[in-house]
């Protein structure tokens, strides 16, 4: 008899089992960060908070591609570009996640400057965008340029940006 009751806390132990690993299965992990890509494509990691970068790591134009591709910086809030040096900026050329809308300011002595606001566009993946900064005075140099996301899917990345002064 005790050889009887041995087997069935046996099955009854790999039934628990196995309902435990399909239950986990079946309602994912909610602190689960890392979005799910194709097996040949590196996912950039996502941070609950704002990203601080160099400049000189988004310096790879990228027309198009994959939005979380290699050497994107992908975030949830901000994405704060640190720059070299204070510099005056005319334009900015810069790709981002096509399907979002995005807020691009600089920093200045005198606090973050709006610089223009991005819609959703057509296409797929990174979408390459220009803005021209507002005329400042000399003394304004921008230090860091912000890009805040506003509206979208919750997968936001940028995938370069180069500034012409």
């Amino acid at each position: 008899m005790p050889t009887n009751r041995l087997i069935w806390l046996a099955w009854a132990a790999l039934v628990l089992l196995v309902v435990v690993r399909w239950y986990g299965s079946m309602g994912g992990d909610e602190t689960e960060t890392t979005p799910t890509v194709a097996p040949d494509v590196v996912a950039a990691p996502v941070v609950d908070e704002a990203v601080r970068v160099p400049l000189a790591s988004l310096s790879q134009v990228k027309s198009e591609g994959i939005w979380n591709g290699p050497g994107n910086v992908v975030f949830t809030i901000d994405a704060l570009i640190d720059l070299p040096e204070s510099i005056e900026i005319k334009t900015l050329d810069l790709s981002l996640d096509h399907n979002d809308t995005y807020r691009v300011e600089i920093l200045t002595a005198d606090g973050y400057i709006p610089v223009g606001d991005l819609l959703p566009i057509e296409g797929s993946g990174l979408a390459r965008r220009q803005l021209t900064v507002p005329d400042l005075p000399i003394s304004m140099k921008a230090t860091q340029i912000r890009v805040s996301a506003l509206e979208g899917d919750d997968m936001y990345s940028i995938g370069h940006l180069v500034i012409n002064p």
